[in-house]
């Protein structure tokens, strides 16, 4: 590659990952921009202060302070300069916070060094900054191109040139001083073409429609009908809550209880009636056979008078009338000709024996008689006939219907009323109930229904759904944690991986578009592609042994003596930091039940953590002992320590105190974890306290396989 022209624009790129600061500076160069980088917040203000850039490539997690307050901190300055993030937080809250407090541009890890060439030229072009070619006017000599206008000029003439022509003309005055090679100039014109022969299919013509029939539009202001529930279905609608079904089963239970009562009244006073009308009729015998002329049988008691209207007849055994018939009137009044309808056999129980009174219909306006008949001997053999009319007690029977309907349906009307108050009473702490539950369906799984007391049955059954809703809403609190772990496990993963992948794909874009030509910039880039690829294979290795003891997989149980563990642990971290001060205190050997890769890499973890994040002269002490059936190895550090409100999250996968990913500051923060990991999975535990005197003292306890000498 050829050096940087004269003119060209000034960029900084600001990111902690060196992989990432190298791509991308050398990408810059490549398309011939003065290139500037830093690795830190105030290292990027700095340089925006004595290297004047045009544009900042910006990542956003820094290790000092971030992206947003560098920005925030170069606007209050005065320094105005136009920024592309670059970062690998990709959520749309941060997209949106970046452009909003002043980003020009937003680009997510992994990228495309094509796509962020050309926005770093868009951003150059948009603030009018840079060189002749970023403000769309590229000359070389007497030619010069018009990006805007779309015209080459030579010596001032315009020259007319083909699509592809001008395309190939503006490439190559883009790359003045550069060495493409045949294959770079093919693929930029062949991707152009390309692009436009694929933009006029962006655009289809539907065929129109033929001999297509064209069916009626729908009436907008026309009758609307719509299907009516029959009665049936609304009575079944009614029965289907539990306060219609009280309500209509009580009413049911009333109008049952009314009509049988009103059966047996009416019933009851009928026979009443009618006996009384009976006793007279058999009691008649003397005053009839007197009312026909006859004469009183020796003996017989004085006679009673007979209702209004009773008729005595005297007929043969045929039924033929003998004599006019006799009807009982009151004095002055007029004679009735309401008659009965006399049987067409007439039964007998004897001579002088009245047979059983029954009823009759009868004539005249009178709708039933009441009769008796028996043979008198007073008038040879012949058939007495007495009728008493029934008009007062049909009379009395109708009034007794009439008032019994209408005390039964101000009766049904006072239940139905009288029992939907008090259901609606009873049943409203099951509302109560419901309007807990819709909230509780809508997400407040805090609340609890009301009663819940064991004096009721909806208080019963207020204390089991409140016990449940205890139960759901541990469940989901448990369920919600591990979808909120998840979440962050996978969004940790995703930001791990995207640095090593940017570098891997960029690195391998750089080489396509040129770098192998330049032995140096080519063995670069198949380094940094080697150790990003070693990288990534880690990474992926920790999660896969985190998943995997996650998933409770049995270990390889046999026995393990943690003294040679710890022993060949401190004999790597010398080969590791030959200068740290590393000891070592295990005085006698502590036998545990376990697999021994795991123990082996979760005591390296310990040991790693500590040599990496304190100072490289902070002397290590680890220890091996066994206390009470309990083996504990203690790594114990001399360094900054660990903040109180970072302990509870040191253990979690990808958590860095670090606010940075740099792998310069560590690694990408599962080496903890796995501890923690490899604990659970022996039966222990790892925990971190603070050294006396400052640092950190991580201490792992497993329990003992055997009792310790």
């Amino acid at each position: 590659m050829n050096g940087t022209p004269p003119n060209a624009a000034r960029v900084l790129v600001v990111d902690d990952e060196p992989n990432i600061t190298e791509l991308v500076a050398m990408a810059l160069r490549y398309e011939g921009f003065n290139v500037k980088t830093a690795a830190t917040g105030r290292g990027a203000i700095s340089a925006v202060s004595q290297f004047d850039p045009a544009l900042v490539i910006l990542d956003v997690m820094l290790p000092d302070i971030d992206g947003m307050e560098v920005l925030r901190r170069l606007n209050t300055s005065g320094r105005k300069v136009p920024i592309i993030f670059l970062t690998a937080k990709d959520a749309t809250e941060d997209k949106v916070h970046g452009l909003t407090i002043g980003g020009d541009d937003y680009v997510t890890k992994p990228f495309s060094i094509e796509e962020l060439m050309a926005r770093v030229r868009v951003v150059l072009r948009r603030h009018g900054s840079g060189s002749d070619h970023e403000n769309g006017r590229l000359a070389l000599a007497d030619l010069e191109l018009d990006d805007e206008a779309h015209e080459v000029r030579r010596s001032g003439q315009v020259i007319a040139l083909t699509t592809t022509e001008y395309r190939l003309l503006r490439y190559l005055l883009i790359n003045a001083g550069r060495v493409l090679t045949r294959s770079q100039i093919l693929d930029h014109v062949a991707l152009r073409l390309r692009r436009r022969r694929e933009r006029p299919r962006d655009v289809h013509q539907l065929p129109a429609a033929q001999g297509r029939p064209l069916r009626a539009a729908a009436r907008a202001h026309g009758a609307r009908r719509r299907l009516r529930a029959p009665r049936a279905q609304k009575l079944m609608r009614l029965t289907r809550s539990l306060s219609g079904r009280l309500m209509v089963g009580m009413v049911v239970l009333v109008v049952l209880g009314l009509l049988i009562a009103d059966i047996g009244t009416y019933t009851l006073l009928q026979q009443s009636l009618l006996s009384r009308i009976d006793d007279q009729l058999r009691s008649g015998h003397d005053a009839a056979v007197i009312g026909l002329g006859g004469e009183t049988r020796e003996g017989s008691g004085p006679t009673s008078p007979f209702p209004v209207g009773t008729v005595v007849e005297l007929v043969d055994p045929s039924g033929k009338l003998l004599a006019a018939p006799k009807v009982s009137t009151p004095l002055g009044s007029p004679v009735p000709t309401a008659l009965p309808v006399l049987p067409s056999h007439l039964a007998t129980a004897g001579t002088d024996q009245p047979v059983t009174p029954y009823t009759v219909n009868g004539t005249g306006g009178v709708g039933h008689f009441r009769m008796t008949e028996w043979t008198e001997n007073f008038f040879h053999g012949n058939i007495v006939v007495l009728a008493i009319p029934l008009t007062d007690v049909d009379s009395t029977l109708s009034q007794l219907l009439a008032l019994e309907a209408v005390v039964g349906v101000a009766v049904v009307l006072a239940t139905g009323l009288v029992s939907l108050l008090i259901i609606r009473f009873g049943l409203r702490p099951l509302d109560r109930m419901r309007a807990v539950a819709q909230e509780i369906a809508a997400g407040d799984l805090s609340r609890r229904v009301e009663p819940a007391t064991s004096d009721t049955e909806i208080g019963r059954l207020g204390l089991a759904l409140n016990g449940m809703l205890a139960q759901i809403e541990s469940a989901f609190a448990a369920r919600t944690a591990s979808e909120s772990r998840l979440r962050r496990f996978i969004a940790d993963a995703s930001h791990e991986l995207r640095t090593p992948l940017t570098s891997v794909r960029g690195y391998a874009e750089m080489l396509r578009r040129g770098a192998e030509k330049s032995p140096e910039d080519s063995a670069v880039a198949r380094r940094r592609i080697e150790d990003e690829s070693v990288r990534m294979s880690e990474i992926v290795d920790d999660m896969l042994v985190l998943a995997r003891l996650g998933q409770g997989r049995p270990l390889e149980k046999r026995p393990v003596d943690l003294q040679v563990v710890a022993r060949d642990a401190v004999a790597d971290a010398q080969v590791l930091a030959p200068r740290r001060e590393i000891k070592l205190e295990a005085p006698n050997p502590v036998l545990v039940a376990g697999d021994d890769t795991r123990l082996r890499q979760a005591l390296g973890n310990l040991v790693r953590n500590a040599i990496v994040h304190t100072p490289g002269d902070t002397p290590v002490d680890v220890r091996v002992a066994a206390v009470n059936g309990m083996a504990h190895v203690t790594v114990v550090d001399h360094g900054p320590g660990v903040n109180p409100e970072e302990r509870a999250r040191v253990f979690e996968p990808f958590y860095r105190a670090d606010p940075s990913r740099s792998r310069d500051s560590g690694g990408a923060g599962l080496g903890l974890s796995i501890v923690a990991a490899v604990a659970g999975a022996h039966g222990g535990a790892v925990k971190v306290e603070d050294t006396p005197g400052g640092g950190a003292t991580f201490d792992l306890e497993i329990p003992t396989s055997a009792p310790q000498a």
